[in-house]
């Protein structure tokens, strides 16, 4: 009678580790999907936000202005007054980095840029951006960056939107770096 006990208590656990083991394999790859998926979620919201946003900063700006700056117009009111339309969205709209770009003959430069600090690019100032990586904007494409680059700069989600003119000439892009660190702080919570 011993024998049989054995036997079965045997049988048993041989069913029951194998199958133990295989629903806590169903469960870690069901877990693990379930992450990714709501990060792409979270990643594909954030990219919404950002261009909602940048669509609006476009809509905000005073472009027939805009068109008409030029290098070294910095200290003037119409130049002013655009920076201060771009800060007072990138404070309303929680995005890290607002600017303006222009293209001249191949070559992008900053056209107003947001930004507070010393950091600031100077209006022509040289773009560490391509034409060729911008092309599809300049020529009225949106860009949605469709992940969050982690730099030095922070959790960002980039957009480029085309700047259009009372006629409906592209002049320019708008960078829009939305600050995705809450995107980042979600699935965890």
């Amino acid at each position: 009678i011993k024998i049989t006990e054995k036997v079965k208590l045997s049988i048993r656990w041989k069913i029951i580790i194998p199958a133990t083991l295989l629903i806590i394999a169903v469960c870690l790859s069901m877990g693990i999907y379930s992450y990714y998926c709501i990060q792409d979620g979270m990643v594909d919201m954030g990219g919404e936000q950002a261009a909602t946003a940048a669509k609006i900063v476009t809509e905000l700006l005073d472009t027939d202005t805009l068109e008409d700056l030029q290098p070294g117009c910095e200290e003037g009111k119409e130049y002013q007054k655009i920076l201060q339309t771009l800060r007072e969205a990138q404070e309303n709209y929680g995005i890290a980095y607002l600017y303006t770009l222009y293209v001249k003959e191949g070559t992008v430069y900053y056209g107003v840029d947001a930004d507070a600090t010393d950091a600031q690019c100077a209006f022509g100032e040289e773009c560490e951006t391509s034409y060729e990586e911008l092309k599809d904007s300049f020529e009225g494409e949106t860009y949605v960056m469709d992940y969050i680059d982690h730099s030095e700069y922070g959790d960002l989600i980039s957009v480029y939107k085309p700047i259009l003119n009372s006629n409906e000439e592209i002049i320019g892009v708008l960078g829009c770096d939305y600050d995705a660190s809450e995107i980042m702080e979600k699935p965890s919570t």
